[in-house]
């Protein structure tokens, strides 16, 4: 809420109170003013020396006439206290004059057995209600001002909106409950700029809640009507300022000095403890796990993501080196080519024939079941791979390789692989094997993490390795999971015969190329 005041001539400081009339009349105020610069000169004249009952009936007759006259207009607040106005600061008039005073009322604890109700043991409360009718506010030039908020809701239109606020009570409220009131000059009448000290701006803060009863007095309570003097005031706890001097606030300093920095400290220290309740409560306790949780996760999510942009830079420097070593390794083929080709053509100018060296590469085929196979047999075939009927794998040329395939050679047939025929099974039916599982060549990070430590980090790198059975064929072969190959197109024509009979099993030399079209 704020609140708009006036600053008097005399430094008093004043609100209009409950049940006056809210209206302020200028001319009034100036008389009400010189009736205190009179009282004022008189209490001058008997501090210089005249006797303590001259000042009591000077100061009495001064005051009972303002009191005559405010009685009698009843439109100026009371201005002027009972007591002399030098006996107490004006801090401290403006704390008793800013200091709300609603009607009192009561609950009393009534016993459970006796249902009688203890007059002793009554609790004062009030309702929120009727702290809107303490804070009367009022202008300068008579005219009443609603206090307003968010420039379109007055005090008295939320209270309509919301009739429940004016019906609460101060003992149902938490003990932390509180209001702060503004206070500031709209108006400095005279003026002059001697007058700059009362530009001082107050926050004065109060609270809300009244205790009631003790942590076991939970018991059916009985309303009690007050007394139409009774009242209760909701003094200041805390305050704060802007542009305050101490030179006309504090005149006589000590216990003045003492009060306001205690007020200081006390807003401080309450406006803290508010925030840090708020703080508290808006935190929500989470379980231990949960937060191991979130750590965990958070960890993995940075490594992950760390790990994603390692494996982009990495990338960006593998695809400039497998470039490379593609066109290294297409230029490689094709010398081969022409070099085989004018080897052949040399040859035949000298009349003779060339013959071509012995090939390093096999490709095996299985086309026979198990019905009626021997235990050696299916033991050979475990070890070259070939567990089902049209499965193909690799194999290097060695004595100890082809002395099992002739052992096995009714239920299988082999020959010498080309470039093209590598090329396809590897890139059309090619598996790895990857922490014993059977993961499709679709990238070339797949063939790196397996094979990488080798130097292979490409398929291209690994067709290379394959077709010319280089240093690491036993480990890239061994990658390369069996390739499970289609029935042939057009079917076998005899598979118990070997090919050289017109059947279909054993070493087909070069002619495994056409079979391998046939069943990719």
């Amino acid at each position: 809420m704020n609140k708009k005041e006036m600053l008097g001539a005399g430094f008093q400081l004043t609100r209009g109170r409950h049940g006056e009339d809210p209206f302020y009349s200028s001319a009034k105020a100036r008389r009400a003013n010189q009736r205190i610069d009179q009282l004022r000169r008189a209490q001058s004249d008997v501090s210089n020396g005249r006797s303590a009952d001259s000042k009591e009936s000077v100061v009495g007759s001064i005051s009972r006439e303002c009191e005559n006259e405010s009685a009698s207009q009843k439109l100026v607040p009371e201005l002027v206290s009972e007591t002399s106005p030098s006996s107490s600061s004006n801090l401290e008039r403006f704390l008793e004059s800013v200091t709300p005073s609603v009607p009192a009322q009561y609950l009393s604890k009534t016993s459970l057995r006796e249902r009688k109700a203890d007059e002793d043991k009554r609790v004062p409360y009030f309702v929120l209600g009727d702290i809107w009718e303490s804070f009367a506010e009022w202008s300068a030039y008579g005219t009443g001002v609603p206090l307003v908020l968010t420039n379109k809701d007055r005090v008295s239109d939320l209270a309509a909106r919301f009739p429940e606020l004016k019906t609460l009570r101060s003992c149902d409220l938490l003990p932390s409950s509180w209001f702060s009131v503004a206070w500031y000059p709209i108006y400095k009448i005279p003026t002059g700029p001697t007058l700059k000290d009362l530009d001082a701006c107050f926050l004065t803060y109060h609270s809300l809640h009244t205790p009631f009863g003790g942590p076991g007095s939970a018991q059916p309570m009985s309303l009690v009507e007050p007394k139409e003097s009774e009242e209760m005031s909701l003094p200041v706890f805390g305050l704060a300022s802007y542009k305050f001097r101490g030179s006309v606030w504090t005149e006589t300093g000590g216990s003045e000095n003492q009060l306001v920095n205690s007020l200081f400290q006390a807003a401080d220290k309450w406006l803290r403890s508010c925030h840090e309740a708020e703080m508290a409560e808006s935190k929500v306790v989470v379980p231990e796990s949960v937060l191991k949780k979130r750590k965990r996760e958070e960890e993995w999510a940075l490594e992950k993501k760390q790990n994603a942009e390692a494996a982009k830079k990495k990338n960006a420097e593998n695809r400039k080196l497998i470039f490379k070593r593609a066109e290294q390794y297409s230029k490689e083929y094709a010398d081969k080519e022409k070099e085989l080709i004018s080897l052949k053509r040399e040859a035949k100018l000298k009349g003779g024939f060339y013959v071509d060296p012995e090939a390093k590469l096999l490709f095996i085929i299985r086309i026979r079941g198990i019905n009626a196979i021997d235990p050696k047999t299916k033991k050979i075939l475990q070890l070259l791979r070939l567990r089902q009927i049209f499965n193909g794998v690799f194999l290097k040329v060695n004595k100890a390789t082809m002395n099992m395939l002739r052992r096995v050679e009714p239920y299988v047939t082999y020959g010498f692989p080309n470039l093209k025929s590598v090329k396809e099974l590897i890139y059309k039916r090619g598996y790895g094997k990857l922490n014993h599982q059977r993961i499709a060549l679709t990238d070339n990070s797949i063939v790196e993490q397996a094979l990488g430590k080798h130097g292979i980090i490409c398929t291209e790198d690994l067709i290379h390795e394959i077709l010319t059975v280089g240093p690491h064929f036993k480990e890239a072969n061994n990658f390369l999971w069996p390739f499970q190959l289609k029935a042939p197109l057009g079917g076998l024509k005899k598979k118990r015969n070997h090919y050289v009979e017109g059947g279909d099993a054993g070493n087909r030399e070069n002619f495994i190329n056409e079979l391998i079209r046939r069943m990719n």
